[in-house]
């Protein structure tokens, strides 16, 4: 009784590949790696197609938010948290209207202004006192002068704080000069309270430079100023001056 015929076509074909398992040893090698490589193929490819199955069924085992959205993706790999499901608030049942107390006299009125006349007071104009401000005196009093080649002397006498002032020089002996002055007054700022004059003399080697004396910010009560006076070089005048706030 013959083989089938489906058994005698695999054997003709498989004829010459068993031949060679038997007698090629190399031949027997590289099949055998290449069957370990398919099975090993097929092993990865059937956990791969598991793991996303079951990623699919139950995401929770893996760590992931409900849809595949990690917490922590996005956040520098920070460890993901399981995620607690929104749960819609009770809504408070609604409050009937309490009902709005109602005058019986009706809703208050509003007084309507009368319009009044103002009738216009005389302004009262304060009289200053020894602790305000004082007046400042009129420059028409002929000034004491002092020094030596040159003399000089302030108008008024004493100066008086935040007032004009006028400083008079008289040098006979430099006429037509340059008249270089720096004053400085009090102690309390010596840079914010130092001012700097400059003239020339006349024919008859006189001048008069005016100024405004520094206010209270500079001195208080009699303060003597400091500082040059220098009329064509020549620096021998008087530079202090009796002060007052």
């Amino acid at each position: 009784m013959g083989m089938p015929p489906l058994r005698r076509w695999w054997e003709d074909r498989t004829a010459g590949l068993a031949w060679r398992w038997e007698v090629d040893s190399g031949f027997r090698h590289s099949a055998s790696l290449l069957v370990t490589a398919l099975t090993l193929s097929l092993v990865v490819l059937c956990l791969f197609v598991t793991l996303v199955v079951a990623h699919g069924i139950v995401p929770q085992w893996f760590g992931l938010a409900p849809g595949g959205a990690n917490p922590g993706m996005g956040q520098g790999n920070i460890a993901t948290f399981p995620v607690a499901p929104l749960h819609p608030l009770p809504t408070n049942p609604a409050m009937a209207p309490v009902a709005v107390a109602t005058s019986a006299l009706g809703s208050p009125e509003q007084p309507t202004p009368t319009a009044t006349t103002a009738s216009p007071t005389p302004a009262v104009t304060a009289t200053p006192t020894g602790g305000g401000t004082p007046s400042c005196p009129a420059l028409t009093q002929a000034p004491t002068l002092g020094g030596r080649s040159v003399q000089d002397g302030m108008v008024p006498a004493p100066l008086q704080g935040g007032c004009p002032a006028q400083l008079i020089i008289h040098a006979a002996t430099h006429p037509n000069s340059v008249v270089a002055v720096t004053l400085t007054f009090g102690n309390l700022d010596p840079i914010g309270c130092t001012l700097t004059l400059s003239g020339t003399t006349d024919g008859a080697g006189d001048a008069a430079l005016s100024f405004t004396v520094p206010g209270n910010h500079c001195f208080y009560g009699t303060i003597i100023t400091s500082g040059t006076i220098t009329v064509g070089g020549d620096n021998s005048a008087n530079v202090n001056f009796a002060a007052q706030a």
